[in-house]
């Protein structure tokens, strides 16, 4: 069953409170589940070094725990001038979410990257549009 879901970017969560990140990362974007295990995304936001981001993944989550889902979203983003110099590079990411009729909750991460990527939690809410 295909449906399509819209966000407003992200907050974030980041371990690291010394370096002052921006942890209200607006923006817009979209998700489509194409079936119960994947999902094309893609959007635009504010991310936590304010900078503006852009991203597209597709998310495979093959894992049902309860009424969750686990699994993992790879694509590409920019926006991080510590990864290529704030050009397009490619990332993997940790992706559990939770769906009901109407809303939407994608939780995701990452550790620390050596001087490259900070660790940090990010939730995203959505509303379902379709």
């Amino acid at each position: 069953m295909q449906r399509i879901w819209l966000n407003a970017g992200f907050l974030s969560y980041h371990p690291d409170r010394s370096r002052g990140f921006r942890e209200q990362n607006w923006g817009f974007g979209a998700q489509l589940d194409l079936d119960d295990e994947w999902a094309l995304m893609g959007g635009q936001f504010l991310n936590s070094e304010n900078q503006h981001s852009h991203y597209l993944a597709a998310a495979w989550q093959p894992l049902k725990l309860g009424s969750f889902d686990l699994g993992l979203a790879v694509g590409a983003m920019d926006g991080y001038p510590r990864m290529s110099d704030g050009d397009w590079f490619l990332a993997a990411l940790p992706l559990l979410s939770w769906r009901g009729d109407h809303l939407a909750v994608n939780v995701t991460g990452t550790p620390k990257i050596r001087d490259k990527i900070d660790a940090m939690i990010a939730i995203q809410l959505m509303w379902r549009v379709w």
